[in-house]
């Protein structure tokens, strides 16, 4: 019979495995976008995207203007939608307050050719909404670790 402690221990190594592989998954998140259509000319990767975060792609030194986008490692459900698939939004403007279109994260996965390969504007910010409340706006020119700087150059 297992005594308390080694309940407790068996618990803690549980818990330990379980965050571990959360803090994993939410470092595989990203978002990468391109400046032609059909995913050509990478400008730039966003790495460890979290939910109800805008990210602001436009820097004061840049001529951003991605017209395409991927993304894996997303969460595909979304409180939002009562369950239902998890949504990401581009907006034409900063502060994710403008126009924006819309795909369900899991578009890319199940293999639905509705994802973005060629936007009708150019990209300013974008939001993986899972409770539909913004959280915070960060910055991606900011954040030096949040951009993956060696992905940036034209391919």
């Amino acid at each position: 019979m297992a005594t308390p402690s080694r309940i407790l221990q068996q618990k803690a190594a549980f818990a330990a495995i379980g965050g571990t592989f959360l803090a994993m998954c939410a470092q595989a998140s990203y978002v990468e976008f391109f400046q032609d259509t059909n995913f050509e000319h990478k400008l730039t990767r966003v790495n460890d995207v979290q939910t109800d975060v805008c990210y602001d792609l436009v820097c004061a030194d840049s001529n951003f203007a991605s017209t395409s986008a991927k993304w894996g490692g997303l969460p595909e459900t979304g409180v939002a939608f009562e369950g239902g698939s998890a949504m990401i939004a581009f907006y034409t403007d900063r502060n994710c307050t403008s126009d924006y279109k819309w795909w369900p994260v899991d578009s890319q996965s199940d293999g639905d050719l509705g994802f973005p390969d060629s936007f009708p504007f150019n990209i300013s910010s974008f939001l993986v909404i899972n409770a539909w409340e913004i959280s915070s706006v960060e910055s991606a020119c900011s954040k030096p670790l949040t951009v993956d700087t060696r992905t940036a150059a034209i391919e």
